[in-house]
């Protein structure tokens, strides 16, 4: 079965859906109907996509811009994303990629080596390093996360 996920970016409407699938299972439609996994970095995002989370599904939200978020069932991480970038790096830029490594380490979809990959190949030139510091300080603040509920 496919795991679906759902990103919300904080500075706007941004969306990107991400289907993961078994080797060789077919994914018919490429967007999220009923996430497994939602991330969000904004209120804006948790008030509009949480009604799409699964029963029993995750969702982790960046506790710096989101303070009210429910769900009958699923599990929900709170993380001080746009805080710790802040604390670490000197910027909030790069909260999206420190999720992606929290939400790697938690949810174990895909290898760190894999992710780490991707993340330095659609990084902009320049930005290498930065990005993948941001990433392994998602890996690092995973270990503290723990879910809300």
């Amino acid at each position: 079965m496919p795991k679906t996920m759902v990103v919300k970016y904080r500075g706007g409407a941004v969306r990107s859906d991400v289907l993961i699938g078994d080797p060789g299972e077919e994914i018919i439609y490429p967007i999220v109907i009923n996430a497994d996994i939602l991330m969000v970095l904004s209120q804006e995002a948790a008030d509009r996509w949480v009604g799409r989370v699964k029963e029993n599904g995750h969702i982790l939200f960046d506790s710096t811009y989101v303070t009210k978020i429910s769900h009958p069932s699923a599990e929900i991480y709170s993380i001080p994303l746009t805080a710790t970038m802040e604390k670490e790096m000197g910027t909030s830029l790069g909260a999206n990629i420190m999720m992606l490594g929290v939400v790697c380490e938690l949810m174990q979809l895909v290898s760190k080596d894999a992710l780490a990959w991707a993340v330095h190949q659609r990084a902009p030139k320049g930005t290498e390093e930065f990005n993948k510091r941001a990433l392994q300080l998602g890996f690092e603040i995973a270990g503290e996360v723990r879910p809300c509920k």
